[in-house]
């Protein structure tokens, strides 16, 4: 099956990515749209858990949070695109990573899944580590 990129999708994405920097920003929590600054995501997703928050409330945390771990990973990677994945149907990021590998053009990665998985099971690797990771391209 063919990969449509989405514009709207990515834009929805960046403007959730930017809410939260600013409301981030308003709490002292400076993000920089870097991976360094994952780091307070987790300390965010931690805090967050601390509430004891229902369903509907971790599906709106895993979205802004996980559209701003995946512009992190976009704008730090050397191209990347947001889709929607139709076989899983899930929202999506494919990027190019920084390092050059013979086999790997692109990673697929789902950022918005991984922060659910935090959130729900404390899934590790932690945030940094995930954007990292899919940032080199080394596993």
């Amino acid at each position: 099956m063919a990969t449509t990129f989405d514009a709207d999708l990515a834009e929805e994405m960046r403007i959730r990515a930017e809410i939260l920097t600013h409301e981030s920003a308003i709490n002292d929590r400076e993000l920089d749209w870097t991976t360094q600054s994952l780091e307070l995501l987790e300390q965010s997703c931690a805090d967050f858990l601390t509430t004891e928050p229902n369903e509907d409330a971790i599906e709106s945390m895993s979205l802004t949070v996980g559209a701003y771990l995946g512009e992190v990973i976009r704008k730090e990677s050397v191209a990347g695109q947001w889709f929607l994945d139709e076989e899983k149907d899930i929202i999506a990021l494919r990027v190019t990573p920084q390092i050059e590998h013979p086999q790997v053009e692109s990673i697929t990665c789902y950022p918005l899944a991984r922060v659910a998985e935090r959130l729900v099971a404390g899934e590790q690797p932690g945030l940094r580590a995930f954007g990292e990771v899919v940032v080199s391209g080394v596993f």
